[in-house]
Parts: C-alpha cells; structure tokens; sequence
C-alpha cells in the first residue's frame, strides 16, 4: 500500500456449525499420581510450571537447577524417586552426562528428556534414546502428564529387581 492510501484485506474462514454447550463432553486429563518425581531444568520459571503442572496431578516433585545438584538429590533419596524429567541442553553438565551418572547409582530408574532445541542438534543420546523418551518444548501440560503416567506405568514392569523398584502409593 501507499501513504494515505490503505490497504484492504479479504480473509476466508472455513464455515462451522456452532457445538450448543449440552453436546460438549468434558475433558478428562491424563490420570496422575502419588509417586515422587525430580524435575531438572536451569530455567527456573520453567521449572517451576512444569512442576506445578505435576502437582495438580498429585504427584511430588523435588526440583533441582542442575545436572550435579540432581545427583545430590538421587544420592540422598536414592530409592525414594520414581521418574526423572530433565532438560537436554543444561550448563555445566548436561541432562545425558546426567542420566548416565544417574544409572549408575539405579539401573532401572526412568528418564524423559524435554528439549526447547531440536533434536538435530541435541548431543548424542546412545543407548538412552530407545528406552527413554524425549519431549520437544513446547508441549501442553497433557503432553507431559501422558508421558509420565505411561513411563511410570512402564517402569513397574521393567524387569527390574525388587531392589530397583520403588512401590508407590
């Protein structure tokens, strides 16, 4: 357009029939749950949503801003973490370097990595990237719950031993 001149625009919208409030079913969100899970992110605030997120859902979490931090964390409470979620990319060191100490102290313990970066440019995940998951941020709060239910849920089934395995409830 020019100067004093304007411009004009013609927007299409697909046409929809309106859903009265009587037909819509209410959504019900991924089950949560009562185990305890260390979340690792050097992002405070986004530590902090993904831990109130768990929360709701009636889960403990511990939290820790990095990699060493979280192994103090594992070391104290050893057989008291059901699940890890740490992020990829951390300084110092990172949320791979992290789950490799972390399978030392506990074979069997499972991880789910979230990243903001792509996958093309994450470190090399190894052996860790067929047994545990990797979530790209961003992703809805849903996204998170499925996750974890479905690690949780797989992990009482691992093959681990009953020294390995942490009931919950």
């Amino acid at each position: 357009s020019k100067p004093g001149r304007g411009a004009s625009f013609t927007i299409a919208l697909p046409l929809v029939e309106a859903v009265s409030d009587l037909e819509e079913e209410p959504e019900h969100g991924p089950d949560g749950g009562t185990e305890t899970i260390l979340l690792v992110d050097d992002e405070e605030a986004v530590r902090k949503v993904l831990a109130r997120g768990l929360q709701e859902r009636g889960y403990r979490v511990l939290e820790a801003s990095t990699g060493s931090q979280a192994l103090d964390v594992l070391r104290e409470s050893r057989d008291g973490i059901d699940l890890v979620i740490t992020d990829v990319a951390m300084p110092g060191m990172s949320g791979v370097d992290l789950a490799h100490e972390a399978l030392q102290l506990r074979t069997f313990l499972p991880f789910i990595f979230v990243s903001g970066q792509p996958r093309e440019v994450l470190p090399d995940f190894g052996s860790l990237e067929q047994d545990h998951p990797l979530l790209e941020k961003p992703f809805p709060p849903d996204v998170l719950a499925t996750c974890v239910r479905a690690r949780l849920d797989s992990g009482a089934t691992s093959g681990s031993t009953e020294d390995d395995r942490v009931s919950s409830g």
